[in-house]
């Protein structure tokens, strides 16, 4: 197999692939949670017609649930949006990103005009900024698929030096896709001129098809982002759910102790039978750093099982493998056993 999907969650690919009817797949692929918000039932209205203009109801929610000011939050139609959109909005520059982690925001930049340079962890992104070699700085925390975690503090560290370096005018993106599972080491709240936060809600809250995200920011890029929208760019049923969803403390607290317990049980799991390398807990997801060829003979064994997990090569020689939580831990658990014995046993 020569090509690979460039996204989890592409069961289309795999049903061709391996032969297997896309409704028989255990879809681990994408990080996003087995357990949905329990959507009531839909009122006519969320259908027959059009969003409502203003979004501030929707704003105050969602400033509420991440701990900042609502006027410096934009709903958008899912965090992908921001991050194709926003590099368009900046004079071209150099940009440092991670040299793994979500792609989307390296293509996006690249393809905005704009020089990118790669970082594996924050030391050498410390150096990137103190060189002068960056005028901004893009930031996935926690990571994916390193599930790599800095706490609060260390990202303001960062984007003080960066703040320093280009005389208060480098722009410091931190993606928090993932991070609604430590939401004590968000930067949401910090209101800092030159940060911006992009939030997710269908991963945590199980409802990846609503197609919404958040931008939290105030300063001199909010205007040009949010002129970049139009009008209606949120779905009626988005806005409707997510107000409802966003506001249910209860269940949220409940979700975040099943994601926590459910992760650790995976991360062991995965180290009993599959001890290729330690297995890092990400929240949403558990990954493994390893070898290339190994990994992808892993890939294999659950996709010929029907268990789409997520296969991420970084070079020649080395490779991520993503597995995301699962509800149906006895089939995950059979196929792990049916795999060669050659991979449960520690190679490296």
């Amino acid at each position: 197999m020569n090509t690979w999907p460039e996204h989890g969650g592409n069961l289309e690919w795999a049903s061709r692939t391996f032969d297997i009817a896309m409704e028989d797949w255990l879809d681990l692929s994408t990080g996003i949670s087995p357990w949905a918000w329990p959507v009531e039932a839909w009122p006519n209205a969320v259908f027959e017609r059009l969003p409502p203009a203003c979004m501030a109801p929707l704003h105050k929610i969602a400033a509420d649930y991440d701990a900042c000011q609502s006027g410096a939050i934009t709903a958008v139609p899912g965090s992908q949006y921001a991050i194709s959109t926003l590099p368009r909005l900046l004079t071209l520059s150099c940009v440092a990103v991670p040299q793994w982690g979500y792609q989307e925001h390296a293509k996006a930049w690249q393809s905005a005009g704009h020089h990118l340079r790669r970082y594996s962890d924050n030391n050498e992104l410390v150096k990137l900024i103190e060189c002068g070699s960056v005028q901004h700085v893009v930031f996935i925390n926690p990571n994916n698929p390193s599930a790599q975690i800095s706490s609060q503090k260390s990202v303001l560290a960062i984007y003080q030096r960066l703040q320093r370096q280009t005389a208060g005018s480098g722009l410091m993106l931190v993606d928090e896709a993932f991070m609604d599972i430590t939401p004590d080491q968000s930067v949401a709240s910090c209101e800092l001129k030159n940060l911006m936060v992009l939030r997710s809600f269908g991963k945590f809250f199980g409802l990846a098809g609503v197609r919404l995200g958040f931008v939290i920011h105030s300063g001199p890029w909010l205007t040009p982002l949010r002129q970049q929208m139009g009008p209606w760019l949120i779905g009626h049923p988005a806005y409707w759910v997510a107000q409802r969803a966003l506001a249910d403390n209860k269940w949220a607290q409940h979700q975040r102790q099943r994601i926590q317990s459910s992760a650790a049980r995976l991360q062991q799991l995965l180290q009993h039978y599959l001890p290729l390398h330690p297995w890092l807990n990400g929240g949403l997801f558990v990954s493994c750093r390893a070898p290339a060829m190994q990994l992808k003979r892993v890939f294999h064994g659950l996709a010929e099982q029907g268990i789409l997990v997520r296969y991420d090569q970084l070079d020649s020689q080395q490779a991520w493998l993503r597995i995301g939580l699962s509800a149906c831990w006895l089939r995950l658990t059979a196929a792990l056993q049916k795999l060669p014995v050659s991979l449960c046993v520690a190679q490296i």
